[in-house]
């Protein structure tokens, strides 16, 4: 008897700051000065977005209002920060599972000392 098994890929989940709506850090390590808002990509908190132009004025709802357009603060696209179809999103999320889960190291990369340089003449290992 032979079984047909399907492989899973445990996929780890990007993590996006709540506050600057940035992929780079948590929202407990955030270092802004102010909040941005994930509607407008404006310096206010996404609770606080409101439009003067609607008669409800009560924030904003599913639906892109046309006084205000969404505006993300990452791709500078027409819809919200934490869209899923957000291309820098999509580019983050592909890095992200390329690392299995780390961020990605800015800076490039380490390097091996050349041969007869004081670290290679020692016998230091740099991986």
């Amino acid at each position: 008897m032979i079984a047909q098994t399907t492989r899973y890929v445990d996929v780890p989940q990007l993590r996006q700051c709540t506050n600057c709506w940035s992929f780079d850090h948590p929202t407990t390590k955030c270092k802004a000065t102010k909040p941005v808002c994930k509607y407008c990509a404006q310096d206010h908190k996404s609770e606080d977005h409101e439009c003067k132009g609607c008669s409800e004025g009560d924030g904003p709802d599913d639906v892109a209002c046309a006084h205000y357009p969404r505006k993300c603060v990452n791709c500078k696209a027409e819809h919200e920060a934490d869209h899923r179809d957000c291309i820098a999103r999509r580019r983050r999320k592909g890095e992200f599972i390329k690392t299995g889960g780390k961020a990605p190291v800015a800076g490039g990369r380490k390097t091996k000392p050349k041969a007869g340089t004081e670290a290679s003449s020692k016998g230091v290992s740099v991986r």
